[in-house]
């Protein structure tokens, strides 16, 4: 998904406009520069942005608010008519302690995934959110990943040639998205347990696209990465 790193934001301002001298990172916020691009001054920031969305009463965001923010951040979410299903959806993705709220460390990780992260990681990062206990997607979440990646799933001009697979439409709407994930599960048979991310990538973007080896890379990082975490 496309951004201007420039001016992300959790509500239309600009980051840059933001004093940070006052504002505190615990030590958990800190830990997020881990598994994100995020300095300490950008952290201050989004934290300082976050805080206004919350209010001074609360520290974390309800379902109304993450999806007020969200759509500010999420061209694709407000192009399409699921925009509220959607937001649903990456709420329940991304509140990992499964609380009924998003804290920040948790709309860090959503905003460094799904907005400001490299290409591949976002596909990775989301993919991961959106597989919960499956190791793979079914139909329904698949049509839901794509539509919030479609600028990432485009087809190119030498994909689209190929006689397996036929004249692929460009991805605008949300009729195009169904369309395109139907020609993807019978391209593979339609299997009963879903796809896999190779699957996907290889339909959506080829075979020889040099983002596939990207994003196994990611893709083994980042399982690295949570399981030191849960060993801990």
């Amino acid at each position: 998904m496309s951004s201007d790193r420039k001016h992300a934001d959790l509500g239309r301002i600009s980051i840059y406009d933001i004093e940070t001298d006052k504002i505190q990172l615990s030590s958990e916020d800190l830990q997020l520069k881990e598994h994100t691009g995020y300095d300490d001054e950008h952290l201050k920031r989004l934290k300082y942005l976050f805080q206004q969305i919350t209010g001074p009463q609360r520290t974390t965001l309800d379902t109304e608010h993450f999806e007020s923010a969200v759509r500010s951040m999420c061209r694709s979410l407000t192009e399409s008519h699921e925009a509220h299903r959607l937001a649903e959806i990456l709420f329940q993705a991304y509140d990992k302690n499964t609380n009924g709220s998003i804290d920040f460390p948790e709309m860090i990780d959503f905003v460094w995934t799904v907005v400001d992260a490299p290409r591949e990681e976002q596909i990775v990062g989301l993919y991961q959110a959106f597989q919960n206990s499956y190791e793979k997607l079914s139909k329904e979440r698949l049509i839901e990943f794509i539509t919030i990646l479609k600028e990432d799933f485009q087809p190119n001009a030498s994909l689209a040639q190929k006689k397996t697979q036929g004249q692929m439409k460009s991805l605008h709407t949300d009729e195009d998205i169904q369309h395109r994930v139907d020609e993807c599960l019978s391209y593979y048979h339609h299997p009963s347990d879903g796809l896999n991310l190779t699957q996907v990538i290889e339909y959506f973007l080829g075979r020889n696209d040099p983002l596939i080896n990207q994003i196994r890379t990611r893709s083994n990082a980042r399982k690295a990465r949570y399981k030191k975490k849960n060993r801990k």
